[in-house]
C-alpha cells in the first residue's frame, strides 16, 4: 500500500512495526477505502468474517477469495467462513498483476453476489 502511494511511509512503517492489518472495502465507485484498522491476522480474519456475517444472504452461492501470493492464509479464511456458512462453490484464486501491484503480497480478497454495500466514498 506504501508504494502504490496509498499510505504514508511513516504509517507504513509503524503499520508493520505492530502488525497492523487494513481492512478495505470498495464503494459503489469502486474506489477502495480503508473501513477498519485491526491488529494482526487472526483479527483481520476475524474482521472480514464479520463483514461477510453481514452480507451473505441465502441467495449467495459463490464464494471467491483471491490472495497475493499467500494461499496457505486464504485457504484459513476460507476455512473459517465455511465453519459459519455453506455456498455451492467456493473459488481460490491469485489477484491479478495490476491490482497485486497496487496491494502486494500477503493481501487476500473476499467477494460473493450478497446484500448491497451502500458506502460511498467523498471522491
Amino acid at each position: 500500500l506504501r508504494r502504490a502511494g496509498r499510505v504514508k511511509a511513516s504509517s507504513a512503517f509503524f503499520g508493520n512495526l505492530f502488525g497492523v492489518k487494513p481492512i478495505l472495502i470498495s464503494d459503489r465507485k469502486g474506489q477502495n477505502y480503508a473501513l477498519k484498522k485491526v491488529k494482526g491476522i487472526a483479527n483481520a480474519r476475524n474482521a472480514v468474517l464479520e463483514l461477510v456475517n453481514e452480507a451473505v444472504t441465502e441467495e449467495t452461492k459463490v464464494l471467491n477469495i483471491v490472495h497475493g501470493d499467500c494461499l496457505e492464509e486464504a485457504n484459513l479464511l476460507k476455512d473459517l467462513i465455511l465453519q459459519h456458512h455453506s455456498f455451492e462453490e467456493v473459488r481460490l484464486a491469485n489477484i491479478g498483476p495490476i491490482v497485486g501491484a497496487s496491494v502486494g503480497p500477503g493481501t487476500v480478497c473476499v467477494f460473493f453476489y450478497g446484500k448491497e454495500v451502500t458506502i460511498e466514498g467523498n471522491d
